[in-house]
């Protein structure tokens, strides 16, 4: 806590600090007050009382306001409060507001640091599961090679609940920003797509999803390692919105210049209006608003940006008009397509 109050707006939720040495009145945050708190630019401005409040952006992009402030170069409020103590003078109050954001910095430059220090840790056990499960696999074959099929699918299992822990590792480590210097390599996208749905194999048995993939390709593309992520996010979507018992299918097709993936299941209704807003950062479909399902909207953003600013593609949806109907809700064909320009690594390595 601070000496005076001060409000955070963070995504327009508004949370509330109280002073230690001072407080304000109750109708300092009445909901036309938070209402002009969330609106309100960095700097100074003139609240409804007619109080001056001071608005400024942290480390975190948060934006830090402080409010009820008696300034006595300005015009007198519209109401006043007995014994309303906070007389400070712009400069005072913007000392005081660098001063916390200044130990705000520190804070998450700490928070960064144990941060990258745990999902370094996190791979190195993940690494360890994985090397691990194989050399389970070899043991096993070598001792019981007739008899070896049940323990090899549990050991499966490991390796396809690793490769996802690596995938959510990569997501992290791409929201943080910790992948911007990862090296460009040549990469097939067949493997790394088939290895995403294998790791989903539990969580698509538990609802009797199936999954297939059409097609072949064994061209590469460019770009840095974290081309999982984008079949991930997609993959986890068409997981969480389609109905038990309906079926996720993967087609690939190869052009001229280009590989093109599309993502094919039963998912809610999706507005023509929404087809490009649902890649925005914090959206999400009026359908999916009004499910029960949760989600951040962070995903599909990350999956347009990958494809389109670290691999020169592009990714879009489509919905079909035929309706599925399961258990009260309707469900709609749902494509996503992602289009990805082809490298011959062959050639540029000669």
């Amino acid at each position: 806590m601070t000496s005076i109050p001060y409000i955070v707006v963070d995504k327009g939720l508004i949370t509330i600090n109280e002073g230690i040495l001072i407080n304000l009145p109750t109708e300092f945050f009445s909901v036309a007050q938070k209402s002009f708190y969330a609106g309100a630019k960095s700097g100074w401005h003139r609240c409804p009382l007619g109080y001056q409040t001071f608005s400024v952006l942290d480390a975190l992009g948060r934006k830090i306001v402080f409010p009820g402030i008696l300034d006595a170069s300005q015009p007198s409020p519209n109401r006043k409060f007995p014994n309303h103590p906070l007389r400070f003078s712009r400069i005072q109050i913007e000392k005081y507001a660098a001063s916390h954001l200044d130990i705000f910095e520190k804070i998450r430059e700490q928070r960064d640091a144990e941060f990258r220090n745990l999902t370094h840790d996190l791979r190195a056990i993940s690494t360890e599961i994985y090397h691990g499960s194989l050399n389970i696999r070899e043991s096993v074959e070598r001792a019981l090679p007739a008899d070896s099929s049940e323990i090899q699918s549990k050991v499966d299992l490991i390796i396809n609940a690793q490769s996802m822990m690596s995938i959510r590792l990569d997501i992290i480590d791409y929201e943080s920003g910790l992948t911007s210097g990862r090296p460009q390599d040549y990469i097939q996208p067949y493997p790394k797509v088939h290895k995403v749905l294998r790791c989903f194999d539990g969580k698509l048995k538990a609802r009797r999803i199936t999954w297939k993939i059409e097609g072949q390709c064994r061209r590469e593309i460019l770009g840095p390692s974290i081309f999982e992520i984008v079949p991930f996010v997609i993959v986890e979507n068409a997981l969480k919105y389609a109905p038990h018992g309906s079926n996720i299918l993967v087609r690939f097709e190869e052009k001229e210049n280009e590989i093109i993936i599309r993502f094919e299941s039963l998912g809610p209704k999706i507005k023509d209006s929404e087809k490009n807003k649902i890649f925005d950062r914090d959206y999400r479909g009026e359908s999916v608003r009004n499910s029960s399902q949760t989600g951040s909207g962070i995903g599909l953003f990350a999956a347009k940006t990958i494809a389109e600013s670290h691999f020169k593609g592009r990714i879009f949806v489509n919905q079909f008009d035929a309706e599925y109907w399961d258990d009260g809700e309707c469900f709609y064909e749902t494509r996503f397509t992602v289009v990805l320009p082809t490298q011959d690594s062959s050639q540029n390595r000669r």
